[in-house]
């Protein structure tokens, strides 16, 4: 049988239809996932009253096996409670990241008149818990739940979790982190907290706690099959373009010699645009070089620190007047492969104009860039330059002056220019063959 091209866009298109409602029908239980929180013998279980607060109440186990305790209320706190907790992690500031559940299912038993039931968590972070072994400073998140409700399972959006307006009010948070955080829950809970007219002992039962969650969303899988969609309309495209393609150079083959033409011409271009950022004398960067590096730096990561420094030549003109442009271009080239030399591949040089220089260093503190600017200062300064005149070689010594400035970001580095140029001419007013910085 004859394969043609529109045999294999039909079983493309079909393909990809089939796979495309498999997912919409299997995601809800191919990507799903489950934590079994009661019972699990990965964690550690605790019953308590409100000792600590110096109350009366009393929890205590009945069969810690079953889950099964008891909560014996004595009123000298004006609101006693009980409470039920689930440890994880480390029970400190080592917990597990819920974030990727959505729902949490209860199967409680109650005996007594409670009116209503605290579902809780407490989520460490460092930036407000910072003490590890006071849980009171984890951020506390609960939901209140009738007791009614428990008569049968029941299934809770994690959604409905809020931070408690106590717990924000006593702690005093900026507002970016008064909101929900699943990423280390280090407890999840049960609070008992009656009103002084229910009865004094409450039995409670904990037969399973379980949350449930998908690796994938259903926004994260619409979200991929669009892209999947774009994918195969883009290679539907490829194709038809490439059937077009073979029928018209079958009938005419200067297309072919046009496409090799066109190749040649986007090299020639790309080779081209690559030698507009090379400085031709010295074969580094020009000012087009630079603001190319920079323009990716800032594409990359916004995060990252760098030091620029200009580094200028001391009486470079006195250099060309003496010994004449051949000598100086020379000094030129050579100062630029000193510099190359100097610095990381991640770093940038650049002739900035005339007998200018620019480097800038990432990642690196003020000091540890003047370390390295004032090495490369000592380097240049201790290099022998052969000058000719009158067809004798005489040795000449060269100097250079520098100033550096810290940019906290890449959108900051054409603003330090100025700065770092500003220490340059300090240097060349403090005598010249040195560099300097902010102190």
């Amino acid at each position: 049988m004859k394969i043609t091209w529109s045999f294999i866009l039909s079983l493309t298109l079909t393909c990809s239809l089939v796979a495309t409602i498999l997912l919409i029908f299997m995601h809800p239980t191919y990507f799903k996932i489950s934590k079994q929180l009661t019972p699990n013998s990965n964690f550690d279980y605790e019953v308590q009253g409100d000792e600590y607060s110096n109350g009366n109440s009393v929890a205590t186990w009945l069969d810690k096996e079953e889950h099964s305790w008891q909560c014996s209320l004595g009123y000298k706190l004006e609101t006693p409670l009980c409470f039920y907790q689930i440890y994880f992690g480390n029970g400190k500031d080592i917990g597990e990241d819920l974030s990727l559940y959505n729902e949490v299912e209860l199967d409680i038993k109650f005996e007594g008149t409670l009116s209503t039931i605290l579902i809780y968590m407490r989520n460490y972070d460092s930036e407000y818990s910072k003490d590890p072994l006071n849980h009171d400073l984890s951020k506390y998140m609960r939901v209140e739940v009738d007791s009614e409700d428990f008569n049968s399972k029941l299934t809770l959006s994690l959604d409905e979790f809020e931070v408690a307006d106590w717990w924000m009010e006593r702690y005093n948070l900026p507002r970016s982190l008064r909101f929900q955080s699943l990423e280390n829950i280090i407890i999840f809970g049960i609070q008992v907290q009656p009103k002084k007219s229910e009865e004094p002992i409450q039995y409670i039962t904990v037969s399973s706690i379980t949350l449930n969650g998908v690796t994938l969303s259903k926004e994260q899988l619409y979200f991929y099959i669009i892209i999947f969609w774009s994918c195969i309309i883009l290679m539907l495209i490829l194709l038809l373009f490439m059937v077009m393609l073979s029928k018209i150079s079958s009938r005419d083959n200067s297309l072919k010699k046009l496409e090799i033409d066109n190749v040649q011409l986007f090299e020639q271009k790309a080779s081209f645009e690559q030698l507009s950022r090379i400085d031709p004398l010295t074969q580094i960067n020009n000012r087009a070089g630079i603001d190319f590096y920079i323009e990716q730096k800032m594409k990359d990561n916004l995060r990252d620190t760098f030091v620029v420094g200009i580094l200028d030549v001391d009486h470079f003109k006195s250099l060309n007047d003496t010994y004449g442009h051949h000598t100086g271009d020379e000094a030129l080239q050579k100062i630029a492969s000193i510099l190359t030399n100097s610095i990381r591949q991640n770093d940038c040089v650049g002739r900035w104009g005339g007998e200018e220089y620019l480097i800038i260093l990432s990642n690196i503190s003020l000091h540890k860039a003047y370390e390295i600017t004032d090495k490369i200062r000592a380097k240049i300064q201790s290099t022998t330059f052969d000058a000719l005149i009158d067809n004798d070689i005489t040795p000449v010594n060269i100097t250079i002056s520098g100033g550096i400035y810290l940019a906290e970001n890449p959108l900051e580095i054409y603003e330090v220019i100025k700065s770092a140029d500003d220490y340059l001419y300090k240097a060349k007013e403090n005598g010249r063959n040195r560099v300097e910085m902010k102190e």
